[in-house]
């Protein structure tokens, strides 16, 4: 399936596993570069899945929390890549 993703910019927030991670995967496989921003680092089978499909990705381990922090996060995804095309708002929290 050709979503016309070729080359966009998007930010995943808890793009590193899960759900968002998936979403990531798929995001690379569509020719797009996923921007991951997470809590921790990424996990090595999600960072060697990105390198076996030569995807162009970047990753941000920052506290989604800090507003701060996400700004300086967005500032260095745009001196990175040039621009942001799309956001996906993945990250949740678990009160448990």
């Amino acid at each position: 399936m050709d979503l016309h993703l070729q080359n966009k910019i998007v930010i995943v927030t808890g793009g590193g596993a899960g759900i968002g991670g998936a979403i990531s995967l798929q995001l690379a496989r569509e020719g797009a570069v996923p921007v991951i921003f997470g809590r921790s680092p990424l996990l090595p089978e999600f960072a060697g899945a990105l390198r076996e499909m030569d995807a162009r990705h970047g990753f941000f381990q920052l506290k989604l929390e800090s507003e701060a922090a996400c700004r300086a996060a967005v500032q260095a995804t745009v001196a990175e890549f040039g621009a942001i095309d799309a956001l996906v708002n993945n990250a949740g929290v678990n009160d448990s």
